[in-house]
């Protein structure tokens, strides 16, 4: 699929960090809500303005204001290299307060994955760097994104949070090259955990890109906006 994911929208990388920061309560609402965090919209918008929600873990609160916390520095270092460090400290954002144990660091123990017998081997500090420069070398900024979401994914390269640090390092790579945001839509979630499934258990990561490409990546068409301002 080398080369072939073009940019789905027009947009510069301001006008996307605005629509990230439109819709940053939705997007940590469906994060949230693919993690098994039963956790509604309104009730979303309280705890990241900072009050707690009835009906929640403390775990649960600490997860989603996590979440908050990681979008913030992923927005404030659109310019950082993407490497294996960015990604450690990412996930570490997204387990802090005790959420995940061992967050940032490389999982060191087997694990198992939910819906599947198949078991990502141990990862090693080398063997992930030379995912990252491989994800990294794909033509297109979103296939880098999508790679990148599928090695972090499919290897399970921290204890828990994989799939939280794999979408916020994907849209770091989609923001910074204003090409969208990575979210998965609710109605969706069944066909995306079954796809995940199917590469993990495969290695073959066509459809589940496929799909993220097709129904996960959303944008805006900024051109007509520009036009009016520069008429006016």
């Amino acid at each position: 699929m080398k080369g072939v994911l073009d940019k789905k929208y027009d947009m510069t990388r301001e006008e996307n960090v605005f629509l990230v920061k439109r819709n940053i309560v939705d997007i940590i609402w469906k994060q949230a809500n693919l993690e098994g965090i039963a956790v509604t919209y309104p009730d979303t918008c309280e705890i990241y303005e900072g009050r707690t929600v009835a009906g929640l873990t403390l775990n649960e609160t600490k997860a989603i204001n996590n979440l908050k916390h990681a979008w913030e520095f992923v927005l404030d270092n659109l310019d950082a290299g993407i490497d294996v460090r960015l990604v450690r400290h990412i996930n570490g954002l997204v387990g802090a307060e005790g959420v995940i144990i061992g967050a940032g660091e490389l999982r060191m123990t087997d694990v198992s994955i939910g819906g599947t017998d198949w078991r990502p081997a141990i990862p090693d500090y080398e063997t992930v760097s030379d995912l990252v420069r491989s994800a990294m070398d794909n033509m297109s900024h979103t296939e880098q994104a999508l790679e990148m979401f599928c090695e972090i994914c499919r290897g399970q390269w921290f204890m828990d949070g994989n799939k939280r640090t794999a979408q916020l390092v994907a849209n770091s790579i989609l923001v910074r090259n204003a090409c969208g945001i990575l979210a998965i839509p609710q109605k969706s979630d069944s066909k995306f955990k079954g796809l995940l499934v199917d590469y993990y258990e495969s290695g073959d990561k066509a459809p589940l890109i496929g799909f993220l490409y097709e129904s996960a990546i959303d944008g805006a068409d900024f051109s007509r906006q520009r036009a009016a301002t520069l008429v006016d």
